[in-house]
């Protein structure tokens, strides 16, 4: 994860917003399968989702006992969020690298490693493309 990600939101809250953000308007996930694209336990997922939903970043839909999760495109910060993401992420794949990190190499990578290491780090297109 790029320190300037780090600094602004977290490991945790970095992968679920990327990994929401990443979903087409209409795509909403379950909590669970927000924690495996995410590469997260399901009780840091439920931490993080709970903040969003409280900060109007995050809607919920579904029954109460097995809600969807989609990111906010109704925010007024939602575009600006949605461009930092992936300019974030655009910033921390090397040069002539291209698709996607799995998540077995996402788990694998340093939160603070440089892009310059070479490490793979965690994308938000792992997210979409998972």
């Amino acid at each position: 994860m790029d320190l300037a990600a780090l600094t602004l939101f977290g490991r945790a809250r970095y992968r679920v917003l990327a990994c929401l953000f990443a979903l087409d308007v209409a795509e909403a996930l379950h909590l669970r399968e927000i924690a495996r694209r995410a590469d997260l336990s399901p009780t840091a997922t439920q931490y993080e989702l709970r903040r969003l939903l409280a900060a109007g970043l995050v809607v919920q839909a579904g029954p109460a006992a097995r809600p969807l999760y989609a990111a906010n495109a109704k925010h007024p910060v939602a575009g600006e969020l949605r461009e930092m993401l992936r300019k974030l992420d655009a910033a921390r794949e090397p040069a002539g690298r291209s698709g996607a990190i799995t998540p077995r190499a996402a788990a694998r990578a340093s939160p603070l490693s440089s892009p310059t290491a070479g490490s793979p780090r965690p994308s938000a297109r792992t997210c979409a493309r998972t």
